[in-house]
């Protein structure tokens, strides 16, 4: 029972890391279209 409830939590700090890197590349997206859109 232990075991599982550590694996949850694994789980759970994989998919908040996921969430940060997919929030992380829309901003870097965003980023990259303002400057290529001061750029050219």
């Amino acid at each position: 029972m232990k075991n599982f409830q550590q694996k949850g939590e694994k789980n759970q700090k994989s998919v908040l890391h996921w969430t940060r890197m997919q929030n992380l590349c829309q901003w870097e997206r965003i980023q990259l279209k303002g400057w290529s859109m001061w750029l050219y």
